[in-house]
């Protein structure tokens, strides 16, 4: 077993792509996979949607604690049944001087530190989900570095697919800076509505675009999916069963793309 690591990002903020990783974590282990969601953004919110979940109230160390001990190890909690948290709080501010101090002129050394220190539990797990903010810095860096594989969580919003035009040559120049072998596994459509104008000329722009980069499957901006931010994820009503079909969809296509390019990488 070695983990595969996928980084769900964008530039822009509120587009869905904490829920949408914390929703793919949970459904991966749900179908049996051992996952481990790691929380590398200050805000820290994919540690407290799934700390609702699990109704877990206190933490064993946060992610910045075990950055400055050199080791993860002691800062995984169990949240369910195949399913792990890393979590962070707002001592992660901490990071940029906690670099400049450790490895100030050492660009390399400095983008792989996540990678470094993930790289022990990647047997443990077969799949590893990271949340970064959502900027260029240190945080994204190291999400892209320690990643095999970046989904773009795009919401229809012209903010939103300027902040994707951005992210795709970005990703690209940190493949020819620090020779990763990431790869971009897709792009995620958020519709705010379905049936507004915007969202469908943004939706056919990015089509025309990025052609077999855009996933088929989409996800709608839905109340309930709101509601998890405070409540955790629920599963007992006819709604929580419409928000698991929706992110299942995309999960499967996820999976099913993983194992095209390695299929493709094996030949």
């Amino acid at each position: 077993m070695s983990a595969k690591t996928l980084n769900f990002a964008n530039f822009k903020g509120g587009v869905g792509k904490t829920t949408t990783g914390v929703m793919v974590a949970t459904l991966l282990s749900k179908f049996g996979h051992k996952t481990l969601v790691v929380d590398f953004d200050p805000q820290g919110n994919a540690s407290e949607m799934l700390m609702l979940t699990s109704g877990k109230q206190t933490i064993p160390k946060t992610i910045y604690e075990g950055i400055q001990d050199q080791t993860l190890m002691d800062c995984v909690m169990e949240i369910d049944e195949n399913l792990d948290l890393i979590p962070s709080d707002m001592d992660l501010v901490g990071l940029p001087l906690y670099l400049n101090k450790t490895a100030k002129n050492d660009m390399e050394k400095r983008a792989y530190l996540m990678d470094f220190l993930l790289e022990p539990l990647k047997e443990q797990y077969d799949y590893i989900i990271i949340d970064a903010p959502p900027t260029i810095s240190d945080y994204t860096n190291n999400a892209v570095v320690a990643s095999d594989y970046v989904i773009l969580v795009m919401q229809t919003h012209p903010w939103s697919y300027r902040a994707t035009e951005k992210f795709v040559p970005y990703l690209q120049e940190m493949i020819d800076s620090y020779g990763t072998s990431i790869e971009l596994l897709g792009i995620v459509p958020v519709l705010l509505k379905k049936d507004s104008k915007t969202d469908i000329k943004i939706l056919e722009n990015a089509s025309a675009k990025y052609d077999t980069h855009l996933f088929e499957s989409t996800i709608m901006i839905r109340e309930r999916v709101k509601r998890y931010a405070t409540t955790g994820i629920t599963n007992d009503l006819i709604h929580d069963r419409k928000i698991r079909q929706m992110y299942g969809s995309l999960l499967k296509e996820i999976l099913e793309r993983i194992e095209q390019l390695n299929h493709v990488k094996q030949q």
